[in-house]
């Protein structure tokens, strides 16, 4: 994972303050510095993802948005320069 994370800058998704915060404090623990920051809605995403001039790794849960974050890849793949990877996590539920 730490390979993963170095290749790029990254910007951290989720629907939840908790998972946002978790995210952050959890790569900057790991001694990631290169955490551009992380979001908690679909246009924050948009608008921190659009502003890069380089390539991200977005790392977005799916409880971002109602649809399963269809919407907000969708909109991604659009941009002018979509320089970004995602990686999109879909937490399962407990029985």
């Amino acid at each position: 994972m730490n390979r993963l994370l170095q290749q790029w800058p990254l910007v951290g998704a989720s629907g939840s303050w908790l998972e946002a915060h978790l995210m952050a404090r959890g790569t900057l623990s790991m001694g990631e510095q290169h955490v551009l920051g992380t979001c908690i809605s679909a246009e924050e995403v948009l608008s921190l993802v659009s502003s890069q001039s380089q390539r991200c790794l977005l790392l977005m849960v799916d409880s971002i948005a109602a649809d399963h974050c269809d919407n907000p890849v969708g909109r991604l793949r659009r941009l002018p320069n979509s320089a970004v990877n995602v990686l999109l996590v879909r937490p399962r539920s407990l029985i």
